[in-house]
């Protein structure tokens, strides 16, 4: 499968639930339309029920779409051939409380009908990538906290040795010192070349890892594109940290500046709306004895793209 093969091909997905006891109509899906290519590392953005794990387990075939049209490198989702290349990584995995780690990796292995001398090989392999240690791995899973847990998660998505991973927040419940190794481990696999979609509410990973993103807002997908696009410089817009800075120069740089931080005293940021103010403003801290740290232009950062699509969406919904 070459980069311009979609590994995920999603055309007008629907999906209605029944909740409740008088089991009320409520349209989770409402026509998504997405590609995931080969070889990349994609990630899916949106506001809490805004469909991303619905869509994601659809291609699993846990959900049943109402309408609209699934395919995986080209075939259904409940293709079984298609199914031996996927790992998947849910939310909250879900495992046997009174199994070892070592137990239910054979278990998840056996599921793809691997050998027991092959799934005997990987686990130690599984476990040093997962940072799960050998004592551990020999406990019963029901002693685990959540962020031990959710690394078992991680491994048993990659038993299979999987070309196209699924991970729905694959961050949830670990430390920063977890996230860091979850991250450099997702980085790994990008090196690979494998596909991956990926789910997070942690932005700031989303943009150091993957390539393009789609944001979803109430069920539809309302932008996708390349991350270096996506996030380009804003027009008109510059960034400046001054050093040094007496408090003259401070309130002088206020009256010029969108806006003027001061960090600790004599370190200041300010953004300005053109290149002439900040020149100006430049010229005005050096009198004030201020020293210029930087001075960039500024870019639009993945958080701010985010907020501004949500609202935009659910402004034009209200419209409607």
């Amino acid at each position: 499968m070459d980069a311009y093969t979609a590994a995920i091909d999603i055309q007008g997905l629907t999906k209605t639930f029944h909740v409740g006891f008088w089991r009320k109509k409520v349209q989770v899906l409402k026509g998504v339309d997405l590609q995931v290519f080969a070889g990349e590392t994609f990630g899916l953005l949106g506001p809490n029920g805004a469909g991303k794990t619905t869509t994601i387990k659809t291609l699993v075939g846990l959900v049943r779409p109402d309408q609209g049209e699934v395919l995986i490198m080209g075939q259904s989702p409940n293709n079984t051939r298609n199914r031996m290349q996927m790992g998947y990584l849910p939310e909250l995995p879900s495992v046997y409380a009174y199994l070892t780690a070592h137990e239910f990796l054979q278990l998840c292995g056996s599921f793809f009908n691997l050998s027991p001398r092959l799934i005997r090989q990987r686990i130690p392999q599984l476990l040093d990538r997962v940072q799960l240690s050998e004592s551990a791995a020999r406990k019963q899973i029901r002693t685990y906290s959540k962020g031990m847990v959710q690394r078992l998660g991680f491994a048993q998505a990659l038993i299979n040795d999987p070309q196209l991973l699924l991970l729905d927040e694959p961050m949830s419940g670990l430390d920063p010192l977890g996230r860091h190794e979850v991250k450099e481990l997702v980085l790994e696999l990008k090196r690979e070349g494998r596909t991956i979609l990926f789910n997070s509410h942690v932005l700031s990973d989303v943009e150091a890892i993957c390539d393009r993103v789609g944001i979803m807002v109430d069920g539809k997908i309302v932008l996708t594109g390349k991350m270096q696009q996506l996030l380009r410089p804003m027009d008109h817009l510059y960034h400046m940290q001054i050093h040094k800075l007496d408090k003259l120069g401070h309130t002088n740089l206020k009256r010029l500046s969108l806006r003027c931080v001061e960090h600790k005293p004599g370190m200041v940021e300010a953004t300005f709306n053109n290149l002439e103010k900040a020149l100006k403003a430049l010229a005005v801290a050096r009198q004030s004895g201020g020293e210029l740290i930087e001075l960039k232009t500024h870019y639009r950062s993945l958080e701010n793209l985010f907020v501004d699509e949500v609202n935009k969406a659910r402004t034009q919904a209200g419209d409607e």
